[in-house]
């Protein structure tokens, strides 16, 4: 079972009033304090992953308006004697990490940082020189990179917990991962052309109604990777979101012209993007995060509720248009 050293810096307490506090936390396996100069403790929290989130919010309800508080979250690799979590706490927990580490985790992949767009540069020209050779296992390098996964279920993330920072730096993030993309492609296809008869670049020319299933299972499965804290299981939903070959193509047709092609590839981007979006909303709430504080519980729930009307309606035409063109 994964479990989490919690360490917090308590100001302004005393020892009696921490047993208060934590005396109702019967899923601390754990419990450690040391007595800072000038009054106050340093607490230590050993607890089962999915039990963070609660002790986590109790903290931040007694203290988190003092000065000088801090929590910090941190893994643990193993611990002795080892610990067995009965069946009475199992049903009680959340089955996922707490909202700060969700929320760490997600908008640490949003920031536009020079690795960011260096992740995007070198993962447009593997899957361009991939897609121009018809190499699967070069595409599917491009596909494990995938810088504009965590963009998107960052900005699933900011709808349901309405927060308009993450919304804007995911949003920022996928607006210049798309646009930095297309310009590369779209300059590789120019100087270079692109041959539209070869299988790999035909493919994401081609939508169908597979491809929204697609979508929305990985993004689905995607989110539950990133709420579990199972970063090595994103690697196969990079490979099956493929949101960057098809934006390659659409670039790459761009640049030589072949405005129908080009339309195309991006409608297979657009797909992918959409059903990503929407099934991680979905998700996100079906786990039950939201933000701490009740007041701010009403606005989170309009926003998840409108992130997921927008998504829906868009799915919708989607499908109109694949029927359509079929």
């Amino acid at each position: 079972m994964a479990l989490r050293l919690l360490q917090a810096k308590i100001p302004d307490t005393t020892r009696e009033f921490l047993d208060a506090v934590f005396r109702e936390e019967q899923q601390i396996i754990d419990r450690w304090e040391e007595p800072l100069e000038g009054g106050g403790f340093l607490v230590r929290l050993l607890l089962p992953q999915n039990h963070t989130e609660s002790v986590s919010d109790l903290l931040r309800k007694h203290f988190g308006n003092q000065t000088g508080f801090r929590a910090v979250f941190l893994p643990v690799e193993a611990t002795l004697p080892y610990y067995e979590e009965s069946e009475e706490h199992k049903k009680k927990a959340i089955g996922r990490i707490s909202r700060e580490e969700l929320y760490s985790d997600i908008a640490s992949g949003t920031e536009i940082s020079r690795l960011f767009i260096l992740t995007v540069i070198l993962s447009a020209i593997v899957a361009a020189i991939g897609l121009r050779r018809g190499d699967t296992a070069i595409v599917i390098g491009a596909m494990v990179i995938a810088p504009l996964l965590t963009p998107n279920i960052g900005l699933a993330l900011s709808f349901v917990l309405g927060s308009r920072n993450l919304a804007k730096t995911a949003l920022s993030a996928n607006a210049l991962g798309l646009g930095l993309t297309l310009i590369l492609a779209a300059s590789i296809g120019f100087f270079l052309g692109v041959d539209k008869d070869i299988p790999a670049i035909a493919a994401r020319t081609e939508v169908g109604l597979g491809d929204i299933l697609l979508s929305l299972a990985s993004g689905c499965a995607g989110t539950l990777a990133f709420t579990a804290g199972a970063p090595a299981a994103l690697t196969g939903v990079m490979v099956a979101v493929a949101l960057m070959p098809p934006l390659v193509v659409c670039g790459m047709f761009l640049g030589t012209g072949a405005w129908e092609l080009a339309g195309a590839a991006f409608l297979l981007c657009f797909v992918n993007i959409s059903g990503v979006n929407l099934s991680a909303i979905l998700t996100l709430i079906a786990q039950g995060v939201s933000p701490m504080h009740s007041w701010r519980k009403d606005s989170a729930k309009t926003a998840g509720q409108i992130g997921l009307l927008v998504w829906m309606i868009i799915i919708i035409c989607l499908v109109g248009l694949i029927l359509w063109r079929s």
